[in-house]
């Protein structure tokens, strides 16, 4: 089965939210899944002439592993494109460290890109969780960290938890999911309404009150619901 946040990048895609998707997919089987999906829907898709490290256990949209590290797992890069060529671009923006034209490429908001560029590197989930929410709650529209639940609804890391232009991206995609894909958009809901902690490792994690281990002294909670009406 592809990732949830993977099905939503190239639904982005197909729908004409964004004009490319980057994604990650382990060989074999989610691969296979990406490619039938992208030929279901009509797009196009080159794939990274190398293989991504991704810690273990950590969110596809954390950094990736240093080429070195232990506990390391290999991911295909796939890039997604309504023709061949822009996703060759897209491609041809990542493989040269072209971080402004990349972003440009995969549609994030350009004041986006340029505050993960002066930051020198996107953040960790960890970092995230501190970032995004403020006073204990999150804005389930403009929350990365949801990326650990696999039902994140921005495919970026915002500049500012009330970036707007953010907003409005997870906000189109909220309803387009709402609309045709109930499992998805239930799944993404329940992501939105989850409670948020970093353990003493440094991981983030998600979950019911219940689900909460005693020695966690802060939560991050939904400061707000999901919209139901097109506003």
């Amino acid at each position: 089965m592809l990732p949830r946040q993977a099905r939503l990048d190239v639904l982005d895609v197909a729908i004409g939210l964004r004009p490319s998707a980057r994604i990650l997919a382990r060989p074999g089987p989610e691969v296979r899944a990406a490619a039938s999906l992208i030929e279901v829907l009509g797009l196009d898709a080159c794939v990274a002439r190398g293989l991504a490290k991704v810690p273990v256990g950590r969110s596809f949209a954390d950094s990736f592993a240093p080429g070195d590290s232990a506990g390391a797992e290999r991911m295909a890069i796939l890039y997604v494109a309504g023709r061949r060529e822009s996703a060759e671009w897209t491609r041809s923006c990542d493989e040269r460290c072209d971080d402004e034209a990349l972003g440009e490429a995969l549609g994030y908001p350009l004041c986006c890109v340029r505050a993960m560029l002066a930051r020198g590197r996107v953040p960790s989930m960890a970092d995230a969780v501190g970032m995004y929410s403020a006073r204990g709650g999150y804005d389930p529209l403009v929350w990365p960290p949801a990326a650990v639940a696999d039902g994140p609804l921005l495919p970026h890391f915002p500049c500012s938890a009330g970036c707007e232009a953010s907003r409005m991206l997870a906000l189109a995609r909220w309803h387009s999911v709402r609309s045709d894909l109930p499992e998805l958009a239930m799944h993404v809901s329940r992501a939105a309404e989850s409670l948020y902690w970093v353990d003493g490792d440094g991981i983030v994690h998600s979950g019911g009150p219940g689900s909460i281990p005693v020695d966690v002294i802060s939560v991050v909670r939904p400061g707000d619901v999901l919209p139901r009406g097109r506003s």
